[in-house]
């Protein structure tokens, strides 16, 4: 007959049966985070890109009426960032 557990093991085994499930829980709830963080900035470029297009179309608009008023012609706006660094 086998001897009975000792109390350490005893100890061990409500370790185990009280911390896995605490384990569990607590990796659910970091990548439902995780993916609350990232639907939330998917949907913050979403703004931002729809922002972006609506604010070119304003300008453009804005540019073409000028254009109409001085009867010059269409234009084209052009989005300059600057990015014409020389090499050192």
């Amino acid at each position: 007959m086998p001897a009975p557990f000792s109390f350490e093991a005893w100890l061990f085994l409500g370790a185990l049966i009280i911390l896995g499930p605490l384990c569990v829980l607590y990796t659910l709830s970091v990548h439902q985070t995780n993916n609350q963080a990232v639907h939330d900035l998917k949907l913050r470029v979403a703004h931002l890109k729809a922002d972006y297009a609506r604010r070119v179309r304003e300008a453009k608009e804005a540019a073409n009426a000028l254009i109409e008023e001085s009867n010059e012609g269409e234009v084209d706006v052009i989005d300059d960032t600057g990015d014409e660094r020389e090499a050192a």
